[in-house]
């Protein structure tokens, strides 16, 4: 007795960030090794030579898409589509960052006082060389303590709970020349 092949999406329905990628299972029934055919309102894509159920179907997407299995089959032949065939992918857009400082150039003399700003979020986490030195509501950093090279950039978390990571700021620090009058004399 020859049973029909089944193939359905037992999880799929996500929400990520721009960027990232979630996966989708597919639920398959019959005798290995099966196809699946899936379309993201374009052209299908099949994964062949599948050996295990259930299969994984990495997906990143740009935007907001829906997955929808158009086909499968199993050793024997095609399979039958059943229950859930769609799986709805929402792409959260990343924070627009702004990230600037009170100095012209990114130079200051030691010790001098720096305020970096940054928007764009709810959440501002700044580093300094890759430590994390300020994290929170705060949209501003300062500092009197940097030294030459290094380097400031601020991770800008949005109110949909995506995190993007501003450009690195390399700042230049410079050291205060000494004043010399020469030997004290006295007569």
């Amino acid at each position: 007795t020859v049973t029909t092949a089944t193939a359905s999406i037992i999880s799929g329905d996500a929400t990520i960030c721009n960027g990232d990628s979630t996966d989708i299972l597919v639920s398959l029934t019959g005798t290995a090794p099966w196809s699946v055919s899936y379309s993201d309102g374009g052209p299908p894509q099949t994964d062949l030579n599948i050996t295990s159920s259930p299969h994984t179907i990495r997906v990143a997407p740009s935007s907001t898409t829906t997955y929808t299995l158009t086909a499968a089959t199993d050793d024997n032949g095609p399979a039958t589509l059943v229950g859930d065939i769609d799986a709805q992918i929402t792409v959260n857009s990343l924070p627009t960052i702004t990230f600037t400082n009170n100095t012209v150039g990114d130079e200051i003399c030691t010790g001098n006082t720096v305020i970096f700003t940054a928007g764009g979020g709810l959440n501002y986490n700044f580093h300094v060389n890759d430590v994390s030195i300020q994290d929170g509501g705060s949209t501003t950093y300062t500092t009197d303590t940097l030294v030459n090279n290094d380097e400031i950039y601020v991770v800008v978390t949005g109110s949909n709970g995506c995190s993007d990571t501003s450009s690195t700021t390399t700042m230049t620090i410079y050291q205060p020349p000494v004043a010399d009058a020469g030997l004290d004399i006295t007569t």
